[in-house]
Parts: structure tokens; C-alpha cells; sequence
């Protein structure tokens, strides 16, 4: 589907207006010739000190924890703007995730928060 000039400025507004950065910068990527560096930047800003991601990654939960899903989410949002590579899984990914394996070898998709 093809916007019209009007529905694509209205978009666009409604975007800058509404979204978060990491939506603002994956809207520049695809369709204002943005950098994939804005996409990088604003995916690492969700990281946190343990390696994994949260802070809001997923607007829904808004968790400062870091989940399991919303490194899937980094990694989907990193892959998508074409900056992802095999040195970002194994240096800033793989350690996250192993910290996290179950005795049975696998990733659960979420913990319970901390907070509750």
C-alpha cells in the first residue's frame, strides 16, 4: 500500500510525536535513508549492566530488569536495520544468555520481576 503525501506526513508526525527513540530511528532507517547507526544506538541504550536488556525495551512492561525477550526484541531490532554480526552475538549477546541457561539447556522467555 502506497501513502499519499498527506498520510505519510501525518504518520511521520504522529511518530515523531508519540514514539519512542528506538521507533523514531527504525522509521528514519526505513524510510528516510537514516543510518544504522541511529538503529544501534538506540537499541543499546536498553542495555543494562548485566548484559541483558530492559528499561523498557518492551513499552508494555516497561521492566528495568533485564529479560530474555527484550534480547530477542534487540536482536530482531539490530538484525532488521542491518547491523548485526556474528562479533555482536557472541561479545554482547551470548554472555547474557548464558548467564541465564537452565540446568535443562534452555532460555526461559521471561523472569518474574524483581519488583513484585
Amino acid at each position: 500500500m502506497k501513502l499519499s503525501k498527506d498520510h505519510f506526513s501525518k504518520a511521520r508526525d504522529f511518530i515523531l510525536t508519540n514514539a519512542r527513540v528506538l521507533e523514531r530511528r527504525m522509521f528514519q532507517f526505513h524510510f528516510e535513508m537514516g543510518s544504522s547507526e541511529g538503529v544501534f544506538y538506540a537499541v543499546y541504550a536498553y542495555r543494562n549492566p548485566d548484559g541483558g536488556f530492559g528499561q523498557g525495551m518492551e513499552p508494555d512492561t516497561a521492566s528495568p530488569e533485564s529479560q530474555p525477550l527484550f534480547g530477542i526484541m534487540a536482536l530482531e531490532a539490530l538484525d532488521e536495520a542491518g547491523c548485526l554480526n556474528r562479533e555482536i552475538i557472541l561479545k554482547d549477546f551470548m554472555p547474557y544468555f548464558k548467564s541465564i541457561t537452565t540446568k535443562r539447556e534452555g532460555i526461559p522467555w521471561m523472569f518474574r520481576p524483581k519488583s513484585i
